[in-house]
Order: structure tokens, then C-alpha cells, then sequence
């Protein structure tokens, strides 16, 4: 027998029930809807409580509109948080609604056995689509902005791609280029031995002659064997394979050594060269790393110097506890847009084919050097010279 419904009842019903319905529309879910099958109960009921109470309101009011627009900013949010659960499509979002109202006039109809009014059904079809519309325009939006947020970030490694591939082409050009040149130099060394041998010419041998072919020689294998390194130290840095052997040693004096070893060279291309070391410097650090860390500043300075002097020195922040090494040139300067890029892995602030090498000492020295604790800054002004200067932590020696 099909009962009459008097007034409110269906908000009645719907308010007293609300848990039975809820559970029942649960399990449906779990029937027909395969992705909810591996959320929780609180995941899927999401908003599902809050909707029909007011829908429920709704039954009861003549101000239905103001309670829709409720509804929408609930169907809102739940197309936002359906698209977070990740999986959910949106056939599926619209599956459970349709299953919510399935559920509903079943309940009311067939468990309860009564009659709804027209209106009533009106009420409970319009909230149930107007769900349906403002979830699925949220769950689209969201998507789209995902989808141009995708293709933004894509675009942009793209062009990152590009760069570094172009980046990469001049670097093998230039590494060619670079251990072209002391190989081609001993080459040509060889083949002028072995012509004077096959003469027969053993006396183009003697003295300071065969003196200068070795030191040739051993200055154009040097060459080779910092450029291999220096490859090798990128590789190692680009896998995060850089390794440190730390030891405890006076950092002044390794400086010292290195200056002194390297003031004929500098004195040679740069005319002068003060350096001023303070003594009694302790770091912990690899000395080696450190020695090649001076080596590639000075070596950047003679390249980038002009024949200008050079300066350096090394002293101590006690209060700090911080160590500084510091190479000046008087040379061609860093433009503002190139500080940091100099420091980058293939980039060079000048063209090749003014200054010759890899451009990758001072990537390596910024590896080196923030491997340590420490940072590398550069003061520089175009025209008049670049200032490098490196901090390391110190330690206490007792």
C-alpha cells in the first residue's frame, strides 16, 4: 500500500535515515565504481553528508536557490577533492551521483513505500544535477589547469633541453679543439725525431736542444692531463660522485707552495704577481682539491688577466671562523648578467675564439668549494678587473 506523505515528511524520512541511505550508497560505490574500491570510507563519503542536509533544508524551505548555491559550492569542492584522490574520472564522479539518487527514490519508494510528491522530486532531481554540473566543471578546470601546468613545465625542460644540448655540442667542439692542439704539438715533435733519427742526425739531439723538446713534451702532456681531469672532475660532479679525502693542514702554506710554483708562469703572462699569505690557517678539506681550487683560479686569471699583474692572499677571520682565499686580476672584467653563469657547467662569459679552454674551471672550484662548507663570490667591474674570492671553514688546532 502506497502511503501519503504529509508535509516535511520526505525531509523527515531523509534527515532520520540519512546513515541507513549514506551506507547504502557506500556500498553501491563499491559495487560500480572500481576506484573507490581502494579509498576509505571517509574518502568517498567526502561532502556527501553535508549535501543533503542540505538537501534536506531544501525539502523544507521555499528558499531553494540560496540552498543550491550552497550545493554548488559543495559539488565544488568535492570535484577538487575527487580529482586529488587521483584515478577518479570524471564518468566515474557522475556515476556515484546518479547512484546517490538510485539510492534515494529506492529508499523512499520501495523500502519506505511511499508516494513523493512531484515537488519533492523536483527538489531531489535539481540538487542531484546541479551536483553533477558544478563537479564536473571543477573537476575540468582543475584538470585543464593541471594539463597547461604540464605542458608549461615540459615546454620549459624542452627549452632547458635545447640549452644544454646546444651547451653541450660546444663543449665537445671545444674539447676537441683543446686536446687537439698539445696533441698536434706532439706529433709534430715525434715526426721531427724520427726524421732526424732516420738521417741519422744524433747530434740534433745534444744539449740544451733535446733539453727544450722534453720540457715541450712534458708542457703539452700537462695540458692533456688537466684537461682529462677536469672532464673527469665534471663527470664525477654531474653523478654526485665527487670524492673528498679530508685531512687536517695548514692552508696558508699549501697556498704558499702553489703561488710560488706557479709565480715564473704568472710573472711570465701577467707581469707581476704579489701575494701576501698569512701563516698558522687550519681547515679540515682534501689538500688536493684545495691546491686544484687555487691552480684554477690562477690559471682563470692569467687566461682572463691581459697580461695585467695579478695579486692574491690568504687570511683568517677568527671571529668568523673563516678562511679566504683571494685572487685579484686588472684584466677585461665580468659583466653583472655573467656572474653566476660563469659558474655554471659549459658556460663561458666570453666567445671561444677570444679566450681559449673548456670553461669548466670554475664550475669545478664552486663543486669543490661548496662541497666543503665554504662559497665562492665575484666582485667584478667591465674594463677593469674581477675579484675571486673563496671562504672555508677553519678549525681549532691545539
Amino acid at each position: 500500500m502506497i502511503t501519503e506523505l504529509k508535509e516535511n515528511e520526505t525531509a523527515n524520512i531523509l534527515e532520520n535515515e540519512k546513515s541507513k541511505i549514506m551506507f547504502e550508497w557506500l556500498e553501491h560505490v563499491r559495487d560500480e565504481v572500481i576506484i573507490a574500491r581502494t579509498k576509505s570510507d571517509a574518502q568517498i563519503y567526502n561532502h556527501l553528508g553535508e549535501f543533503l542536509n542540505t538537501m534536506i533544508s531544501a525539502l523544507r524551505t521555499d528558499h531553494k536557490s540560496e540552498l543550491l548555491s550552497e550545493t554548488r559550492e559543495l559539488s565544488r569542492e568535492h570535484g577538487e577533492q575527487r580529482f586529488l584522490l587521483k584515478g577518479y574520472t570524471l564518468d566515474q564522479i557522475i556515476h556515484e551521483f546518479h547512484l546517490l539518487r538510485e539510492t534515494i527514490f529506492e529508499y523512499l519508494i520501495v523500502q519506505r513505500n511511499v508516494n513523493l510528491s512531484e515537488d519533492d522530486r523536483t527538489i531531489i532531481n535539481s540538487f542531484i544535477d546541479n551536483a553533477i554540473q558544478s563537479t564536473a566543471v571543477e573537476f575540468m578546470n582543475i584538470e585543464s589547469e593541471v594539463q597547461q601546468k604540464i605542458r608549461f613545465e615540459l615546454e620549459e625542460a624542452l627549452e632547458k633541453l635545447k640549452v644544454t644540448v646546444k651547451a653541450r655540442d660546444t663543449f665537445l667542439s671545444l674539447a676537441s679543439h683543446e686536446l687537439k692542439t698539445p696533441l698536434t704539438t706532439l706529433l709534430l715533435q715525434a715526426q721531427i725525431k724520427r726524421r732526424q733519427l732516420a738521417k741519422g742526425q744524433t747530434n740534433y739531439f745534444e744539449g740544451d736542444k733535446l733539453k727544450e723538446m722534453i720540457e715541450t713534451d712534458i708542457k703539452q702532456l700537462g695540458s692533456l692531463n688537466r684537461l682529462i681531469d677536469d672532464m673527469l672532475d665534471i663527470g664525477r660532479i654531474r653523478t654526485g660522485r665527487l670524492e673528498l679525502k679530508k685531512e687536517t693542514f695548514d692552508l696558508g702554506e699549501t697556498a704558499k707552495n702553489v703561488f710560488e710554483k706557479y709565480l715564473p708562469q704568472v710573472q711570465e703572462k701577467c707581469s707581476h704577481f704579489d701575494f701576501n699569505v698569512e701563516d698558522n690557517i687550519f681547515v679540515e678539506a682534501d689538500q688536493e682539491r684545495i691546491v686544484q681550487v687555487i691552480s684554477n683560479l690562477l690559471n682563470n686569471a692569467m687566461k682572463y688577466g691581459q697580461c695585467k699583474p695579478l695579486a692574491a692572499k690568504v687570511f683568517c677571520d677568527h671571529v668568523n671562523r673563516k678562511a679566504f682565499i683571494v685572487v685579484r686580476d686588472n684584466g677585461m672584467g665580468i659583466s653583472e648578467d655573467d656572474r653566476q653563469r660563469i659558474f655554471q657547467i659549459f658556460e663561458r662569459a666570453i666567445s671561444p675564439n677570444e679566450v681559449s679552454g673548456l670553461g669548466l674551471g670554475l664550475a669545478i672550484v664552486k663543486e669543490i668549494v661548496g662541497a666543503h662548507g665554504g662559497e665562492i663570490l665575484v666582485d667584478s667591474e667591465v674594463g677593469v678587473g674581477s675579484t675571486f674570492t673563496v671562504s672555508l671553514p677553519i678549525v681549532q688546532v691545539h
